[in-house]
């Protein structure tokens, strides 16, 4: 049973991190949803505490996201760099420690938003003002804890194999 419940969640998770490449703003939510199934089989070693952590960001970043202005929330530019410079990240720092995780994951999304800054579409978003902050806080935010959340599933689940 509890192959199954990972098995779930996993897809689950690869769900949510697709979702982000595409900017939905329930990718967080389906994130820790897979997360929280994972933690109840004896598949994967996840501690409430975590559980708990990962559950108010996702519910912070989900309310954020809701907030914004539809044209913002509904915007796709940027979001495939920074989210494929985050899943780099990501990928490098599960191969460290769960603390590089999180590290890897938002250098990563940085460095994606910088690498988009620099491209001649991205130079209209006038890099590095306030509007422009703004917008790329808005859409790496919700990117970095899905693929957070992922990481520590995937991490819970590779330890306890």
């Amino acid at each position: 049973m509890s192959t199954v419940t990972i098995i779930i969640a996993g897809i689950i998770a690869l769900g949510a991190v697709v979702a982000s490449f595409i900017s939905r703003p329930w990718a967080p939510a389906a994130a820790f949803i897979a997360l929280a199934i994972a933690g109840s089989s004896d598949g994967a070693d996840i501690s409430g505490a975590t559980l708990i952590f990962w559950m108010a960001a996702a519910v912070i970043v989900t309310i954020i996201v809701m907030t914004l202005p539809r044209t913002v929330a509904r915007s796709t530019t940027g979001v495939a760099y920074i989210a494929g410079a985050a899943l780099a990240g990501l990928f490098i720092g599960i191969c460290i420690s769960h603390a590089a995780i999180i590290i890897g994951t938002v250098t990563g999304a940085i460095l994606g938003a910088i690498a988009y800054c620099r491209t001649p579409s991205g130079r209209a978003l006038g890099f590095p003002g306030k509007k422009a902050v703004n917008y790329l806080c808005a859409k790496a935010f919700p990117i970095v804890i899905t693929f957070c959340i992922a990481g520590e599933l995937i991490a819970a689940v590779t330890m306890s194999i």
